[in-house]
């Protein structure tokens, strides 16, 4: 099968497994398989999960470019002390 694309597609075969194992009606080297895919599914799943938060996490605490409250259009991550 085709590796899914998107979060989405991949919480939908990750779900299908699910169901499919569940059954109990295939072979474990099949069953071993799908288990094997359904782990790197949530692999990616949790990789793009996490780079959506340090995205949100980054727009959010943008601040405002100057005291009349516009919003600064250039995003630049903050550097702490420790990172210097």
């Amino acid at each position: 099968m085709q590796k899914p694309k998107s979060f989405e597609q991949a919480m939908i075969r990750i779900d299908e497994i699910v169901n499919l194992l569940e059954r109990g009606e295939i072979a474990l080297d099949d069953a071993l398989a799908m288990f094997e895919e359904a782990t790197s599914l949530v692999r990616r799943c949790e990789s793009l999960l996490k780079d959506a938060e340090q995205k949100i996490s980054l727009l959010t605490s943008a601040k405002p470019d100057n005291a009349n409250g516009s919003e600064n259009n250039t995003l630049t991550p903050e550097v702490n002390d420790d990172d210097v």
